[in-house]
């Protein structure tokens, strides 16, 4: 019986390494087809307008100008050309070299969506196989292989983004699962995001989004928004943090609103070869190109475009509101993903407003985070709703406490009035 116990157990622990081992491959295989389709046809075409200027930045001006470019609050992306410029120094400045970094920034994006999907879904059966899903919509997409083949600064702010999103759910994993790396998972993010603004002064608006949602999240349990006020002694340093993190979220809001709202004339959008768009079309704009890109495909066999964006939208559609459930609930993870996809292209829509012109790399900020909340569904396990519920759990026993805690406290003081009364009044009748 024993020896039958050992051999049952070794092939258990066989086919559970040779399914790691599958799904690692099946992981790297997709990585290998996003890098190929990043590097397919790259030096096609010649360079585009906005190319052109590109180029002309980074091989007409010297060092001492883009380094000075760094804290001019109206350059929009100065480390870029920075980095641009020293790239073309050792390979050249042909078509194909100004455009191989966004193509390496683009497979990159891939490596770093597997990381952030591991974050939220690190154990489990099949845990690498549920990576597949998001590691393939970042591999192919339409709009990440647009940027990747384009010599702009889009590929690498999705690829910053992306990391931001990766340090925000490593924060809030070791939130509880290693309270003394806490601190130094904040720094972390905390640096990311400075970086960020340098790569591009859009990244205010991914920054705001990370920031309201670790003020959400801090605190060294995962009480529900509802309770979050409710709980006692809420004025401990996290909770003074967690309104730090409120207030740099509402400063990088606004600033973001309106640096995008003034770097582009309210009435050139025709020369500038943008669209004009109200705030709801924008929405829609943004899944179209999410999904199809440009959607240059409606019509093709007779069909509309919404019908091939279907799927997609099936897919975000479902993610949003799984998001949406886990987020009420209390759940780290859900927030932060709601909120950087959500918060970015909130303030997107907030600045066309004022000045109706609307590009669709601007959304690039919101992309990484939709790619997650696409995969959602597959990420989310049996585990992690356990323990959901265990943590539904102890938050209404808390609740239960807290009530009864303070209906024992307001019949004391009940008592103690009433007795209070009674004396007064005897000593009134002697």
């Amino acid at each position: 019986m024993l020896r039958y116990n050992l051999r049952l157990m070794d092939r258990i622990q066989t086919r559970s390494v040779v399914q790691l081992r599958l799904g690692t491959l099946a992981l790297l295989a997709l990585v290998g087809l996003g890098f190929a389709l990043r590097l397919y046809r790259l030096d096609a075409q010649s360079l585009w307008l906005d190319e052109g200027g590109t180029w002309a930045e980074v091989t007409r001006q010297s060092w001492g100008f883009l380094l000075a470019d760094l804290m001019r609050p109206t350059a929009a992306y100065p480390l870029y050309h920075l980095l641009l410029k020293g790239w073309i120094a050792i390979v050249g400045d042909s078509e194909w070299a100004l455009r191989l970094p966004s193509a390496l920034a683009g497979t990159a994006l891939v490596l770093v969506t597997v990381l952030a999907a591991t974050e939220v879904h690190r154990h489990g059966k099949n845990a690498r196989y549920r990576l597949i899903l998001p590691t393939l919509l970042a591999a192919i997409s339409p709009y990440a292989l647009w940027h990747a083949q384009d010599a702009k600064v889009y590929s690498l702010l999705m690829l910053v983004v992306a990391l931001m999103l990766w340090a925000g759910l490593r924060y809030c994993r070791l939130q509880i699962a290693n309270y003394r790396l806490r601190w130094r998972s904040l720094a972390l993010v905390l640096a990311i995001s400075v970086v960020s603004l340098f790569v591009h002064r859009l990244a205010l608006l991914p920054a705001a989004g990370l920031l309201l949602a670790l003020g959400i999240t801090a605190g060294r349990t995962r009480p529900t928004i509802r309770t979050r006020f409710e709980a006692p002694g809420y004025w401990t340093v996290p909770r003074l943090v967690a309104l730090a993190l409120f207030g740099g979220a509402l400063a990088s809001g606004v600033l973001g609103v309106a640096g995008l709202a003034g770097s582009v004339a309210p009435n050139g959008w025709q020369e500038s070869g943008h669209s004009a768009a109200s705030p709801l079309q924008s929405v829609w704009l943004n899944l179209q190109h999410f999904i199809l890109d440009r959607g240059d495909i409606g019509g093709l066999f007779g069909l509309p475009l919404v019908v091939w964006m279907l799927p997609g939208l099936l897919l975000t559609v479902w993610g949003f509101v799984l998001l949406l459930r886990d987020t009420w609930r209390g759940n780290l993870p859900a927030t932060l993903v709601l909120c950087m996809f959500a918060v970015p292209l909130l303030l997107f829509a907030a600045a066309l407003i004022r000045t109706p012109v609307y590009e669709a790399r601007y959304a690039a900020v919101a992309f990484p985070a939709w790619l997650l909340m696409c995969a959602w569904p597959v990420l989310q396990n049996k585990e992690q709703r356990t323990e959901n519920r265990e943590q539904r759990t102890e938050n209404r026993e808390q609740r239960t406490e807290n009530r009864k805690q303070k209906n024992r406290e307001q019949r004391t003081e009940n008592r103690e009035q009433r007795t209070n009364d009674f004396m007064a009044d005897q000593a009134l009748r002697l």
